[in-house]
């Protein structure tokens, strides 16, 4: 049984996709169907999101994989009912997708590309469109159309099929960017990936074809969007975005970034865009951003979609889309509260941007994070200084107790408040990730050398052996520990 959140946060992620397909397909003046049916479908045949064949192979909608299906497959067990009594369990195969965006867009080419379908599409009520689907052989059940009009019913799913849908855009941007993870291009290196397919209107190879901008023009027009990107234009350079928004008055501060937000970053220095993504969230240290052609050993060619953590000494502009539907609370921005916090017990142990998502960052026995108390399946939700926050396998972890834990010094916890400019005394300084020589150097800004100034925070620490340990803000962006010693008050 699916708890709420889950239920919530399924239709909150199939919703974005199942209407940035629809409307896609109504504005080119294809055949659609409707995004209740599609939605409430999927909730039926994978359990809510839950169910292996989801979990394991991003397949929203239990699609066999027939014969003529050369794509991934999974096997699992099904029930079927072929006398319209009686189940009998067999194992079959299902087709398998890279991406949940993969799924829905299979979905909506089954339904319309197949002749015994023809009689759900386009249609305007929902019943008709499940009753047409389970008539021509989707399902065995003879209470599918009754199980699927249920749960439209019940969670009012026909709201998603008005002709004008009104929905908060810069989710329905987000959720489609998201459901992108992980692609990558085939084979690597050749920029041979499906953005740029739809971009340039046919499979393209070659160093002349980068795709970080061509990724982010794609999701705008995926999700009938266009307008809102470059004017309704074509751009796959970063530099010309960056002075369409400039000139539109589309830059905002970069302390002001939230989700939804187009991020462009300037590696060099030079004034130039050098790549292109979105923001996801913001905490006021790093960003985590959605970007495509990166990796975490080539930023702007690296040939995969993936979720980064970013800095604002990156960062050459934040862009900020004319979004409409946009509503107070409506923002997923990530607010950390921490609840206490925890150790590694192992080496290597990875930060993940997701439960077994992308890696963030990377943790060895010792270092020690905060924690929030929120815990996914197998995995805890952690804030690493230097990384970000994202989550880490529970086993490897031990949580501090108030024996364990350093000691923080009294009425000195607001981490906003500068209490004096301090100018560093010491040849070379680390700086950590927290107090205590154990832990790891932060990774934006590792060292201070003799005579840098910083800003001391409201935050002294204590480590392990009781030495006093100065929170410090490093150019008004960068976030370690330094030992007090030497650092000198101005």
């Amino acid at each position: 049984m699916a708890t709420k959140t889950q239920v919530d946060d399924f239709i909150s992620r199939l919703s974005a996709l199942a209407v940035a397909e629809y409307q896609e397909r109504k504005k080119a003046g294809k055949k659609w169907v409707l995004p209740s049916v599609c939605i409430a479908q999927s909730a039926l045949e994978t359990g809510w999101g839950t169910s292996p064949l989801m979990v394991k192979a991003n397949a929203y909608f239990g699609i066999k994989a027939g014969t003529g299906w050369t794509g991934k497959v999974y096997s699992t067990k099904t029930q079927e009912c072929y006398n319209g009594r009686d189940y009998t369990t067999i194992t079959d195969l299902f087709r398998a997708y890279d991406t949940l965006a993969e799924s829905v867009e299979d979905y909506f080419d089954l339904i319309t590309g197949l002749p015994r379908y023809f009689g759900a599409c386009n249609q305007s009520n929902p019943r008709t469109c499940i009753q047409e689907i389970k008539d021509g052989g989707y399902a065995t059940s003879p209470t599918y159309v009754d199980n699927v009009m249920s749960i439209i019913d019940q969670y009012n799913l026909t709201q998603y099929d008005k002709e004008e849908i009104v929905m908060n855009q810069a989710e329905l941007i987000m959720s489609k960017a998201a459901s992108y993870i992980g692609t990558k291009e085939s084979p690597p290196g050749s920029n041979n990936v499906v953005f740029n397919t739809h971009y340039y209107g046919g499979a393209v190879s070659g160093s002349w074809y980068p795709w970080c901008c061509a990724f982010v023009w794609d999701i705008f027009r995926m999700c009938g969007l266009s307008s809102l990107f470059y004017d309704g234009k074509r751009t796959a350079y970063c530099p010309t975005v960056y002075n369409w928004a400039k000139k539109n008055g589309l830059v905002v501060p970069k302390e002001t970034a939230k989700y939804g937000d187009i991020i462009l970053f300037d590696w060099d220095k030079d004034g130039i865009a050098d790549h292109i993504g979105f923001v996801e969230a913001y905490n006021g240290v790093n960003y985590t951003t959605i970007e495509g052609n990166t990796s975490a050993s080539n930023d702007s060619n690296g040939g995969q979609v993936m979720r980064r953590t970013r800095y604002a000494s990156q960062i050459q502009a934040i862009v900020r889309p004319k979004y409409a539907g946009s509503a107070p609370g409506n923002t997923p921005q990530e607010t950390w509260r921490a609840a206490g916090t925890a150790t590694s017990k192992v080496d290597n142990l990875y930060v993940r941007a997701e439960p077994n998502g992308v890696v963030l960052g990377e943790l060895m026995k010792g270092n020690r994070f905060e924690v929030d108390g929120q815990v996914s399946g197998n995995w805890t939700h952690v804030k690493v200084a230097g990384v970000g926050i994202g989550y880490v396998y529970t086993k490897y972890i031990k949580h501090d107790g108030q024996a364990n834990a350093p000691a923080e010094i009294a009425k000195k916890q607001d981490k906003t408040q500068r209490l004096f400019v301090g100018k560093v005394t010491a040849k070379t300084l680390d700086v950590k990730t927290w107090a205590g020589n154990g832990n790891p150097n932060i990774r934006s800004y590792p060292r201070l050398s003799k005579g840098n100034l910083v800003d001391v925070m409201n935050f002294t620490q204590r480590d392990e052996n009781g030495n006093k340990w100065y929170y410090v803000r490093i150019s008004g962006q960068y976030y370690g520990f330094v030992r007090s010693k030497y650092i000198k008050k101005q």
